[in-house]
Parts: structure tokens; C-alpha cells; sequence
């Protein structure tokens, strides 16, 4: 998602609380966790456990209710949830993501 950076679609307190709060992380694009494929490997399912032990972490899985992210982040949109999580830790672990057209080549 080229034009959507993690501070405009992922709240800063997830960010805070998922340590990518830093511009390394948070002035990057989001990336997309609506087409996943992982290769079953010790390290593919340490980031799935990894992503679903922060998704159950309301303080990170949901919109937050105040005005903050508007003064912290001016392009804040909204909250994406799951896909901020996927985002962010992607980034952290230094892995690579295909294209959308690699992606659209694999599955034909």
C-alpha cells in the first residue's frame, strides 16, 4: 500500500505498545495482510503465534476512542487491527514482501 504509511492507518498507541513507534517502522508503508503465504517453517510459525498473541491484546487490537492519534499522526486515518499487527512485525523481522503483481503471479 504505497500511499499509507503506518502512522496513518495503525493507532499510536499500538504502535507504541508493538515497539514501532520509531520512524524505521512508522514512516514506512502499511503492508497489506489480506493475501498471506507463508512456508510452514519454525520461523513462519513463531510470527503467526506472535500475530495472534498481540491481535488478542485489546489495547493494541482496537480503535482507540480518544483524539490522540489526530495531534500524534496528522495523517491518521483509522485503525487497521489485524493488518497493523501484520505490518509492523513483518517490518521488524526484516522480512520481504512480493509485489501485488508477484502476488497476482504466484496464484494463477
Amino acid at each position: 500500500l504505497k500511499c499509507c504509511t503506518e502512522s496513518d492507518w495503525t493507532s499510536a498507541k499500538a504502535l507504541r505498545r508493538l515497539g514501532g513507534d520509531g520512524y524505521a517502522i512508522a514512516d514506512l508503508p502499511q503492508l497489506g495482510a489480506y493475501f498471506v503465504i507463508l512456508r510452514k517453517t519454525t520461523t513462519a510459525l513463531a510470527f503467526v503465534e506472535d500475530w495472534l498473541r498481540y491481535a488478542e491484546d485489546p489495547e493494541i487490537l482496537m480503535e482507540p476512542t480518544d483524539t490522540a492519534n489526530m495531534f500524534q499522526a496528522p495523517g491518521y486515518q483509522r485503525h487497521m487491527a489485524d493488518q497493523s499487527i501484520f505490518s509492523v512485525l513483518f517490518k521488524q523481522r526484516g522480512f520481504e514482501a512480493m509485489s501485488l503483481e508477484e502476488g497476482h503471479r504466484a496464484v494463477q
